[in-house]
């Protein structure tokens, strides 16, 4: 038999390990179960100016399904006033959940702003211009949920209707 030499040795064992690296990440990517999105039983708000911006406070209970902690990192999506959309947004959150916890979370959406396209901004001034104070507006934000597991998994779910209902204007 010949006799391997170092350099093949380790060429071996370094791809050996690779593959089962990559391996054994990918099931457990699988497994992970996504956070559940509802509404809390505060009612949400909306408060508006009269530049048409404003912003929805929406009310969530957040739960990890999972039997190890999770980490919301981000959520991402379209939010609607009266089925018009009228804002995209991007939500940092850094909401650590421990293994099957659930807490409430308030959720800022705001509308109208600089960044918006023109078409958004004008529905969200529309929506804020149908509002007045004491009436109730329905939403709807569908959007996608980033969740790390550890230092070294992250996944994302959606799209999701992650939030609905009416926004009491105030």
């Amino acid at each position: 038999m010949k006799k391997m030499r170092w350099p093949t040795f380790l060429l071996l064992t370094a791809a050996a390990l690779l593959a089962y690296g990559c391996a054994s990440v990918a099931p457990t990517s699988s497994m992970v179960q996504a956070p559940r999105v509802h509404l809390a039983d505060r009612p949400a708000e909306l408060a508006v100016s009269g530049d048409g911006m404003g912003t929805v406070t929406a009310w969530a209970r957040v739960k990890n399904p999972n039997g190890f902690p999770i980490t919301l990192t981000k959520v991402h999506g379209l939010l609607y006033l009266s089925d018009r959309r009228v804002a995209r947004l991007d939500v940092e959150t850094k909401l650590e959940l421990k293994a099957r916890e659930e807490t409430t979370v308030p959720f800022e959406l705001p509308f109208g702003g600089k960044d918006e396209k023109k078409k958004d901004k004008e529905a969200g001034a529309a929506a804020a211009v149908a509002a007045t104070s004491g009436t109730r507006v329905p939403y709807r934000f569908d959007g996608n949920l980033n969740v790390s597991v550890g230092d070294n998994l992250e996944t994302a779910f959606g799209p999701l209707t992650l939030l609905e209902g009416q926004a009491r204007v105030r």
